[in-house]
C-alpha cells in the first residue's frame, strides 16, 4: 500500500489503471506535507498508518519524503530527506537524513 497526497490521488489512480492494478488502495494525506510543521507530519503518519487495516496493528510503515531545493536556496542545515516510520496502532518516529 502506498500514502498520497490529495492533489497526486487522481494521477495515482490513473497510475495504478494503467499499471494493471485498477482499484489499488492507499493512505491519502493532505497536501502539501512541504510546510507542514514536524507535529503535522507526525499526526498526518499516524493517520496514513491507520489506514493500513490489512496490517497488523504492530506492523510499520515508512514513509520517506525526498526534499528538493533550487540551486539558489540556502540549504544549511536542512535535511535532504525525511524518513517517518509508525506503527498501525499510530506511534510515529521520525528521522532527519
Amino acid at each position: 500500500m502506498a500514502v498520497m497526497t490529495t492533489r497526486f490521488v487522481s494521477a495515482a489512480e490513473l497510475m495504478a489503471r494503467v499499471l494493471g492494478f485498477s482499484g489499488y488502495e492507499f493512505a491519502v494525506t493532505p497536501h502539501p506535507i512541504s510546510s507542514a510543521s514536524d507535529e503535522a507530519l507526525r499526526e498526518m503518519a499516524a493517520e496514513a498508518a491507520k489506514a493500513f487495516g490489512a496490517l497488523p496493528p504492530n506492523e510499520k510503515v515508512v514513509v520517506a519524503a525526498r526534499l528538493f531545493y533550487m540551486d539558489y536556496e540556502d540549504k544549511t542545515g536542512l535535511p535532504n530527506q525525511i524518513v517517518m516510520s509508525a506503527d498501525r496502532a499510530g506511534n510515529v518516529d521520525t528521522e532527519e537524513q
